[in-house]
């Protein structure tokens, strides 16, 4: 955990990036005309198209959607600025500490779950190599037989085959799909 945490970046550091991102990503227009633009291609297109004759109205609802989002982008990140100029390297280091613990503790968690599938499958895998499929019954036998007296010897080669290899999945499925399930 204090390896983790140690490698988490300072807040100095996030903010220094955040300032760049903010810098890099600037708006083709004014926050409030994006804004308004943008309530507009929602409440009346019609007056949209009006204001941009000639234009294709999809293709300037797309541009100024897509200039809304980089000013809602913009905004998170400005609050986001603002937050870690605020904070301290140990409330970051005490917030990033608790981040990790609750990580890691889900982690744990799903780790033990896997682990009890594992174990549960192991337990399945070994009953299922101590457990035959096919079990021969006196009424399997006897209509094996009763068939071979009759001249169809098919009956005696199933039961042949069940019994060389009564472990084997398939015969269960066999089972089941003569039952009707």
């Amino acid at each position: 955990l204090e390896l983790l945490v140690s490698r988490c970046s300072p807040p100095a550091a996030l903010a220094k990036a955040l300032r760049r991102k903010l810098q890099i990503s600037r708006l083709n227009m004014p926050p409030e005309n994006v804004q308004a633009l943008a309530d507009m291609a929602h409440r009346d297109p019609e007056r949209l198209r009006a204001m941009f004759p000639g234009a294709p109205i999809d293709a300037v609802v797309e541009e100024i959607l897509q200039e809304a989002a980089k000013l809602e982008r913009l905004l998170v990140s400005a609050k986001r600025l603002q937050d870690m100029e605020s904070t301290t390297p140990a409330s970051k280091s005490s917030s990033d500490r608790a981040a990790w613990e609750g990580w890691l503790s889900r982690y744990r968690e799903r780790l033990s779950l896997a682990a009890e599938a594992a174990a549960a499958r192991q337990r399945r895998e070994g009953w299922q190599r101590s457990n035959p499929r096919f079990i021969l019954r006196n009424w399997v036998a006897q209509e094996a037989i009763a068939m071979a007296e009759e001249g169809n010897y098919s009956g005696v080669r199933s039961v042949l085959e069940l019994l060389e290899q009564p472990f084997d999945d398939r015969f269960s499925t066999l089972a089941e799909e003569e039952r009707g399930e």
